[in-house]
Protein backbone atom coordinates (compact mmCIF):
# COMPACT_ATOMS: atom_id res chain seq x y z
CA UNK A 1 0.00 0.00 0.00
CA UNK A 2 1.30 3.38 -0.95
CA UNK A 3 2.16 5.98 2.88
CA UNK A 4 -0.32 8.84 3.04
CA UNK A 5 1.12 12.59 2.56
CA UNK A 6 -0.26 15.55 2.59
CA UNK A 7 -0.46 18.31 0.13
CA UNK A 8 -2.24 22.16 -0.30
CA UNK A 9 -5.71 22.34 -2.61
CA UNK A 10 -6.62 25.54 -2.94
CA UNK A 11 -9.83 26.23 -1.04
CA UNK A 12 -11.61 28.68 -3.18
CA UNK A 13 -15.48 29.96 -2.29
CA UNK A 14 -15.03 28.75 1.18
CA UNK A 15 -18.06 29.80 3.39
CA UNK A 16 -17.94 30.01 7.14
CA UNK A 17 -20.35 27.50 7.76
CA UNK A 18 -17.93 24.87 5.87
CA UNK A 19 -14.75 23.27 7.15
CA UNK A 20 -11.85 24.17 4.80
CA UNK A 21 -11.13 20.80 2.14
CA UNK A 22 -8.69 18.20 3.73
CA UNK A 23 -5.91 17.02 2.36
CA UNK A 24 -5.56 14.32 -0.66
CA UNK A 25 -3.95 10.83 -0.34
CA UNK A 26 -0.82 10.05 -2.67
CA UNK A 27 -2.85 7.79 -4.59
CA UNK A 28 -5.52 10.54 -5.23
CA UNK A 29 -2.23 12.90 -6.19
CA UNK A 30 -1.29 10.38 -8.82
CA UNK A 31 -5.35 9.69 -10.06
CA UNK A 32 -5.25 13.46 -10.56
CA UNK A 33 -1.79 13.87 -12.01
CA UNK A 34 -2.73 10.73 -14.47
CA UNK A 35 -6.39 12.24 -15.96
CA UNK A 36 -4.69 15.61 -15.52
CA UNK A 37 -2.62 14.34 -18.98
CA UNK A 38 -5.55 11.47 -20.13
CA UNK A 39 -8.58 14.26 -20.57
CA UNK A 40 -6.73 17.70 -21.11
CA UNK A 41 -10.32 19.58 -21.58
CA UNK A 42 -10.62 18.78 -17.73
CA UNK A 43 -7.64 20.47 -15.96
CA UNK A 44 -9.79 23.61 -14.74
CA UNK A 45 -12.57 21.38 -13.63
CA UNK A 46 -13.71 21.61 -9.45
CA UNK A 47 -11.94 19.03 -7.82
CA UNK A 48 -14.00 17.42 -5.78
CA UNK A 49 -11.25 16.75 -3.18
CA UNK A 50 -11.12 20.98 -3.37
CA UNK A 51 -14.75 21.44 -1.86
CA UNK A 52 -15.66 22.06 1.36
CA UNK A 53 -16.16 19.27 3.76
CA UNK A 54 -19.52 19.00 5.41
CA UNK A 55 -19.01 20.18 9.01
CA UNK A 56 -18.88 17.08 11.83
CA UNK A 57 -22.41 18.39 13.80
CA UNK A 58 -23.96 18.75 10.41
CA UNK A 59 -23.20 15.10 9.39
CA UNK A 60 -24.52 13.53 12.63
CA UNK A 61 -27.55 15.52 12.29
CA UNK A 62 -28.09 14.44 8.81
CA UNK A 63 -27.06 10.81 9.57
CA UNK A 64 -30.59 9.38 9.65
CA UNK A 65 -31.76 11.22 6.51
CA UNK A 66 -29.06 10.32 4.02
CA UNK A 67 -29.06 7.21 5.29
CA UNK A 68 -32.83 6.60 4.74
CA UNK A 69 -31.69 7.84 1.10
CA UNK A 70 -29.49 5.24 0.32
CA UNK A 71 -31.41 2.29 1.15
CA UNK A 72 -34.36 3.87 -0.70
CA UNK A 73 -32.22 4.00 -3.99
CA UNK A 74 -31.05 0.55 -3.09
CA UNK A 75 -34.79 -0.53 -2.57
CA UNK A 76 -35.79 1.09 -6.09
CA UNK A 77 -32.85 -0.31 -7.84
CA UNK A 78 -33.87 -4.02 -7.01
CA UNK A 79 -37.66 -3.42 -7.79
CA UNK A 80 -36.62 -1.57 -10.83
CA UNK A 81 -34.42 -4.72 -12.02
CA UNK A 82 -36.75 -7.15 -10.58
CA UNK A 83 -33.61 -8.60 -8.56
CA UNK A 84 -33.65 -9.82 -4.95
CA UNK A 85 -29.82 -8.67 -4.59
CA UNK A 86 -27.23 -6.41 -5.95
CA UNK A 87 -24.15 -8.63 -7.29
CA UNK A 88 -21.37 -9.11 -5.35
CA UNK A 89 -19.78 -7.12 -7.63
CA UNK A 90 -22.39 -4.51 -7.48
CA UNK A 91 -23.14 -4.78 -3.62
CA UNK A 92 -21.49 -2.86 -0.26
CA UNK A 93 -24.05 -4.00 2.11
CA UNK A 94 -23.16 -7.42 3.98
CA UNK A 95 -24.30 -9.12 7.08
CA UNK A 96 -20.86 -9.05 8.75
CA UNK A 97 -20.06 -5.22 7.33
CA UNK A 98 -22.65 -2.45 6.44
CA UNK A 99 -20.79 0.26 3.88
CA UNK A 100 -23.86 3.07 4.87
CA UNK A 101 -23.38 2.40 8.50
CA UNK A 102 -19.71 2.50 8.37
CA UNK A 103 -19.43 5.43 6.68
CA UNK A 104 -20.62 8.06 8.81
CA UNK A 105 -18.25 6.83 11.29
CA UNK A 106 -16.07 9.45 12.69
CA UNK A 107 -13.18 8.28 10.84
CA UNK A 108 -14.83 8.94 7.20
CA UNK A 109 -16.05 12.62 8.52
CA UNK A 110 -13.11 14.69 5.77
CA UNK A 111 -14.17 12.50 2.62
CA UNK A 112 -17.85 13.99 3.00
CA UNK A 113 -17.66 16.85 0.62
CA UNK A 114 -20.15 20.02 -0.02
CA UNK A 115 -21.25 20.76 -3.56
CA UNK A 116 -23.69 21.53 -6.06
CA UNK A 117 -23.24 19.07 -8.51
CA UNK A 118 -26.09 19.58 -11.01
CA UNK A 119 -26.15 23.34 -10.82
CA UNK A 120 -30.00 23.05 -9.63
CA UNK A 121 -29.06 25.95 -6.45
CA UNK A 122 -29.29 22.91 -3.85
CA UNK A 123 -26.14 21.89 -2.04
CA UNK A 124 -25.42 18.34 -2.80
CA UNK A 125 -23.41 16.10 -0.37
CA UNK A 126 -20.79 13.72 -1.85
CA UNK A 127 -19.14 10.63 -0.06
CA UNK A 128 -15.98 10.18 -2.55
CA UNK A 129 -12.95 7.47 -0.76
CA UNK A 130 -12.67 4.34 0.51
CA UNK A 131 -15.82 1.51 -0.20
CA UNK A 132 -14.97 0.25 3.36
CA UNK A 133 -16.67 -3.16 3.03
CA UNK A 134 -15.08 -3.88 0.32
CA UNK A 135 -11.70 -3.50 -1.98
CA UNK A 136 -11.36 -0.19 -3.91
CA UNK A 137 -13.35 2.88 -3.53
CA UNK A 138 -17.02 4.54 -3.37
CA UNK A 139 -18.90 7.11 -4.42
CA UNK A 140 -22.24 8.16 -3.27
CA UNK A 141 -24.18 11.53 -4.27
CA UNK A 142 -26.52 12.73 -2.09
CA UNK A 143 -29.12 15.37 -4.26
CA UNK A 144 -30.51 18.26 -2.15
CA UNK A 145 -33.59 19.55 -3.16
CA UNK A 146 -36.85 21.15 -1.35
CA UNK A 147 -37.73 18.06 -0.12
CA UNK A 148 -34.99 17.07 1.75
CA UNK A 149 -32.12 14.70 0.46
CA UNK A 150 -31.95 12.09 -2.65
CA UNK A 151 -30.21 9.63 -4.36
CA UNK A 152 -30.52 8.88 -8.03
CA UNK A 153 -28.11 6.44 -8.44
CA UNK A 154 -27.92 2.81 -7.57
CA UNK A 155 -26.63 3.42 -4.39
CA UNK A 156 -23.28 3.83 -5.24
CA UNK A 157 -20.65 3.76 -7.90
CA UNK A 158 -17.36 1.77 -7.40
CA UNK A 159 -15.12 4.58 -8.05
CA UNK A 160 -13.14 7.35 -6.85
CA UNK A 161 -14.86 10.47 -8.26
CA UNK A 162 -12.28 13.39 -8.95
CA UNK A 163 -13.73 16.51 -11.20
CA UNK A 164 -16.98 17.56 -12.13
CA UNK A 165 -17.60 19.91 -15.00
CA UNK A 166 -18.79 23.50 -14.43
CA UNK A 167 -21.80 22.34 -16.45
CA UNK A 168 -22.50 20.22 -13.84
CA UNK A 169 -23.29 17.05 -16.51
CA UNK A 170 -19.92 15.54 -17.24
CA UNK A 171 -17.67 14.05 -14.65
CA UNK A 172 -13.76 12.71 -14.26
CA UNK A 173 -13.30 9.62 -11.94
CA UNK A 174 -11.26 6.57 -11.51
CA UNK A 175 -11.43 2.69 -10.01
CA UNK A 176 -8.05 2.31 -8.90
CA UNK A 177 -6.05 -0.70 -8.94
CA UNK A 178 -5.96 -2.04 -4.97
CA UNK A 179 -4.43 -5.01 -3.77
CA UNK A 180 -3.08 -7.77 -6.62
CA UNK A 181 -4.21 -5.31 -9.41
CA UNK A 182 -1.94 -3.75 -12.03
CA UNK A 183 -3.80 -0.87 -13.66
CA UNK A 184 -6.23 2.09 -12.80
CA UNK A 185 -9.06 2.61 -15.42
CA UNK A 186 -10.50 6.34 -15.68
CA UNK A 187 -13.38 7.60 -16.67
CA UNK A 188 -15.02 10.94 -18.69
CA UNK A 189 -18.68 10.77 -18.30
CA UNK A 190 -22.01 11.88 -16.89
CA UNK A 191 -23.30 12.61 -13.58
CA UNK A 192 -25.83 9.99 -14.03
CA UNK A 193 -23.54 6.89 -14.59
CA UNK A 194 -19.71 7.45 -13.85
CA UNK A 195 -18.65 4.34 -15.95
CA UNK A 196 -21.06 4.02 -19.28
CA UNK A 197 -18.95 5.48 -22.28
CA UNK A 198 -15.74 6.53 -22.00
CA UNK A 199 -13.00 4.57 -20.28
CA UNK A 200 -8.81 4.37 -20.13
CA UNK A 201 -6.70 1.89 -18.54
CA UNK A 202 -2.86 2.32 -17.77
CA UNK A 203 -0.49 0.64 -15.69
CA UNK A 204 -0.09 1.74 -12.21
CA UNK A 205 3.75 2.08 -12.71
CA UNK A 206 2.98 3.80 -15.96
CA UNK A 207 5.35 7.03 -16.36
CA UNK A 208 4.02 10.22 -16.55
CA UNK A 209 5.07 12.93 -19.32
CA UNK A 210 6.60 15.93 -18.31
CA UNK A 211 5.17 17.69 -21.16
CA UNK A 212 1.45 18.05 -21.42
CA UNK A 213 -0.46 18.83 -23.78
CA UNK A 214 -3.46 21.72 -23.66
CA UNK A 215 -5.32 19.74 -26.11
CA UNK A 216 -4.45 16.34 -27.72
CA UNK A 217 -3.36 15.56 -31.37
CA UNK A 218 -4.33 12.79 -33.65
CA UNK A 219 -2.12 10.60 -34.86
CA UNK A 220 -1.39 7.07 -37.53
CA UNK A 221 1.46 5.55 -36.49
CA UNK A 222 3.56 4.95 -39.90
CA UNK A 223 4.96 1.26 -38.95
CA UNK A 224 3.79 -1.24 -36.16
CA UNK A 225 4.36 -0.06 -33.11
CA UNK A 226 4.76 -1.12 -29.29
CA UNK A 227 3.07 0.86 -26.25
CA UNK A 228 4.83 1.06 -23.88
CA UNK A 229 4.57 1.64 -19.72
CA UNK A 230 8.18 4.43 -20.22
CA UNK A 231 10.12 6.37 -22.70
CA UNK A 232 12.62 3.77 -22.99
CA UNK A 233 13.27 1.07 -25.56
CA UNK A 234 13.25 -2.41 -23.01
CA UNK A 235 12.46 -5.58 -24.26
CA UNK A 236 13.68 -8.36 -22.46
CA UNK A 237 11.82 -11.17 -21.33
CA UNK A 238 10.20 -10.47 -17.77
CA UNK A 239 10.21 -13.45 -16.21
CA UNK A 240 8.85 -12.76 -12.95
CA UNK A 241 5.98 -11.11 -14.27
CA UNK A 242 5.45 -13.06 -16.75
CA UNK A 243 4.41 -15.52 -13.88
CA UNK A 244 2.46 -13.38 -12.38
CA UNK A 245 0.12 -12.86 -14.66
CA UNK A 246 0.33 -16.34 -16.24
CA UNK A 247 1.47 -14.41 -19.86
CA UNK A 248 4.54 -13.32 -21.35
CA UNK A 249 6.25 -9.80 -20.67
CA UNK A 250 8.78 -8.37 -22.18
CA UNK A 251 10.04 -5.32 -20.72
CA UNK A 252 7.91 -2.03 -20.68
CA UNK A 253 5.97 -3.45 -23.55
CA UNK A 254 2.17 -3.06 -22.69
CA UNK A 255 0.73 -3.67 -26.24
CA UNK A 256 1.73 -4.06 -29.58
CA UNK A 257 0.01 -2.79 -32.77
CA UNK A 258 0.18 -3.31 -36.49
CA UNK A 259 1.04 -0.73 -38.89
CA UNK A 260 -1.88 1.84 -39.58
CA UNK A 261 -3.22 2.23 -35.59
CA UNK A 262 -4.73 5.82 -35.03
CA UNK A 263 -5.50 7.26 -31.59
CA UNK A 264 -4.15 10.82 -29.93
CA UNK A 265 -0.98 12.17 -28.38
CA UNK A 266 -1.61 13.66 -24.89
CA UNK A 267 1.69 14.51 -23.69
CA UNK A 268 5.77 14.05 -24.55
CA UNK A 269 8.92 14.00 -23.20
CA UNK A 270 12.85 13.31 -24.55
CA UNK A 271 14.81 10.87 -22.63
CA UNK A 272 18.70 9.98 -24.30
CA UNK A 273 18.33 12.37 -27.19
CA UNK A 274 14.97 10.97 -28.44
CA UNK A 275 11.32 12.38 -28.65
CA UNK A 276 8.70 9.94 -26.82
CA UNK A 277 5.01 10.84 -27.53
CA UNK A 278 2.54 9.73 -24.71
CA UNK A 279 -0.51 8.58 -26.36
CA UNK A 280 -4.06 6.80 -25.92
CA UNK A 281 -5.02 4.43 -28.70
CA UNK A 282 -8.03 4.43 -30.29
CA UNK A 283 -10.37 1.86 -29.04
CA UNK A 284 -11.34 0.87 -32.14
CA UNK A 285 -7.86 -0.44 -32.72
CA UNK A 286 -7.87 -3.97 -31.07
CA UNK A 287 -8.48 -5.40 -34.30
CA UNK A 288 -4.94 -4.18 -35.19
CA UNK A 289 -3.17 -5.64 -31.30
CA UNK A 290 -0.75 -8.32 -32.00
CA UNK A 291 0.29 -8.56 -28.67
CA UNK A 292 -1.57 -8.02 -25.27
CA UNK A 293 -0.43 -9.40 -21.68
CA UNK A 294 -2.23 -7.18 -19.71
CA UNK A 295 -6.10 -7.99 -20.42
CA UNK A 296 -8.44 -10.35 -19.19
CA UNK A 297 -6.68 -11.77 -15.71
CA UNK A 298 -8.63 -10.97 -12.82
CA UNK A 299 -7.91 -9.94 -10.31
CA UNK A 300 -4.08 -9.58 -11.75
CA UNK A 301 -5.01 -6.73 -14.14
CA UNK A 302 -8.29 -5.55 -15.13
CA UNK A 303 -11.18 -7.07 -17.40
CA UNK A 304 -10.62 -7.82 -20.73
CA UNK A 305 -13.19 -4.85 -21.71
CA UNK A 306 -10.58 -2.65 -20.02
CA UNK A 307 -7.83 -3.07 -22.08
CA UNK A 308 -4.42 -1.26 -21.30
CA UNK A 309 -4.75 1.28 -23.73
CA UNK A 310 -2.55 4.53 -23.05
CA UNK A 311 1.41 4.98 -22.51
CA UNK A 312 4.43 5.43 -24.51
CA UNK A 313 5.44 5.39 -28.14
CA UNK A 314 8.96 6.82 -30.01
CA UNK A 315 7.78 10.17 -31.87
CA UNK A 316 9.69 9.01 -35.37
CA UNK A 317 7.11 5.99 -35.35
CA UNK A 318 4.18 8.15 -36.07
CA UNK A 319 2.41 10.76 -38.33
CA UNK A 320 0.86 13.66 -36.55
CA UNK A 321 -2.60 14.12 -38.77
CA UNK A 322 -4.35 17.70 -39.21
CA UNK A 323 -8.24 17.56 -38.05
Amino acid sequence: MLSIRTFLISLALLTLSLVPAQAATQEEARSLAVSDVLYPASRNWPLISASPVLPADKRVALNDELERAYRAALKKELEQTGRAALSASENLEWAQCSFIQRVFEPTEATTFHVVDVDKDGFSDIVYTGSALCSEGSATVIWYGTKDGYVVKQPTSWQVLLLRVAPNGHEVISVKQGCCAMLADIYFQDTVDNFRRDSEIALLAKTVLPLKKYSHSLQFKAKRAVALRSSPEQVDAYDRIQSEYIERAVFGNIVRKYLPGTTGTVVGETTKNNRRWFFVVMGEKNNLLVTHDPYVGYRPHTVSGADTVRAGWVPADQLTLVQK
